[in-house]
């Protein structure tokens, strides 16, 4: 019985695709940004439960927040220094994400900080990971856990220095790092119950 080439070949990449592990692709988390407040209603400051975290497979973090008020409950609006396209700079006016991850094959813990720009009590912030996920060595598991998110701010003068080094790293390390935790923790990731 003679087999054609074309069907060895089909059969060989058949064998091959069966053993090589798919690429998962297109996965992401979004997470609801809701008030970190000790009452309810929330007191001031704080913001609304229509924020939004996400963050997806090619390292993209975006953060979107609403409603967030001064401690008088006015709408806050930071300086826009950070929203320039060509050098951005933290003065301090600026609210931040700060969140915490472990990429599960290498137990290796961080965190990200990502700055928002707020007009009128709302902004949004970008971010990539990109180049932190491709430090991640072939063949090893490439899951991130997503470990909290919360929202601090105003930044404070005093933070600039720390948070500008750990956004411009990208990531940092530390545990409970204080370099972008300026101000008043005002939101975090999670629902709100009625």
């Amino acid at each position: 019985m003679e087999v054609s080439k074309s069907l060895i070949a089909l059969a060989s990449l058949a064998v091959i695709g069966a053993v090589v592990a798919p690429a998962l692709a297109g996965t992401k988390v979004q997470e609801n940004i809701v008030p970190s407040s000790a009452t309810s209603p929330p007191g001031n400051p704080t913001l609304s439960t229509a924020g939004k975290f996400q963050m997806d497979d090619k390292g993209k973090v975006q953060v979107t927040l609403k409603g967030v008020t001064d401690g008088a409950g006015a709408p806050v609006t930071s300086s826009g220094s950070y929203a320039s396209k060509t050098m951005p700079v933290l003065d301090g006016t600026q609210y931040v994400a700060v969140f915490r991850a472990t990429f599960t094959a290498l137990g290796l813990g961080i965190e990200g900080a990502v700055p928002v720009e707020l007009k009128k009590g709302n902004g949004t912030g970008k971010f990539s990971q990109a180049a932190l996920f491709s430090l991640i060595p072939a063949g090893l598991g490439r899951s991130v856990e997503l470990n909290g998110v919360e929202i601090w701010g105003p930044l404070g003068a005093g933070n600039v220095a720390a948070c500008t080094a750990v956004v411009t790293a990208g990531y940092s390390v530390v545990a409970n790092d204080p370099s972008c935790r300026g101000g008043t923790k005002i939101g975090v990731a999670g629902i709100s119950i009625p």
